[in-house]
């Protein structure tokens, strides 16, 4: 089977979030070279991310999603999930699958995090690019 691929930037781009634009504000600050909602393709499956950092040769170094504990729960088992959190729940860890694959690590930021502790979430994204 062929390696996961990064395959550019989503056609259609979905309107960001309120913690979307946190993150995005926090890696201009940062200073990093970004993109948002970049594809990566393995097999069959293309998958978006919120957002990628790259290297200076154009390399993907860190990939980045921002999670609402609602669209996106975390795993406990005693949580009884609808449709569309069980879908998500099942394509997060494809994500995941995709990105180890590729070599590449995910930071998931989560929506409270985002929110009461940005300068927090920062010193995350520095600490995995170091």
């Amino acid at each position: 089977m062929e390696k996961p691929r990064v395959i550019g930037k989503r056609p259609k781009q979905p309107k960001p979030t309120g913690i979307e634009k946190a993150i995005y504000k926090a890696l201009v600050e940062l200073g990093l070279n970004f993109q948002t909602e970049i594809g990566v393709r393995y097999s069959i499956y293309d998958r978006y991310y919120d957002f990628c950092v790259f290297g200076s040769e154009g390399e993907p170094l860190l990939f980045i999603e921002a999670h609402g504990e609602y669209f996106h729960p975390k795993k406990n088992p005693k949580e009884k999930l609808n449709k569309f959190q069980k879908r998500n729940v099942v394509n997060d860890r494809l994500k995941e699958f995709m990105l180890e694959e590729l070599g590449v690590p995910l930071l998931v930021l989560w929506e409270t995090e985002i929110e009461k502790d940005i300068e927090g979430c920062k010193k995350k994204i520095v600490e995995m690019l170091t």
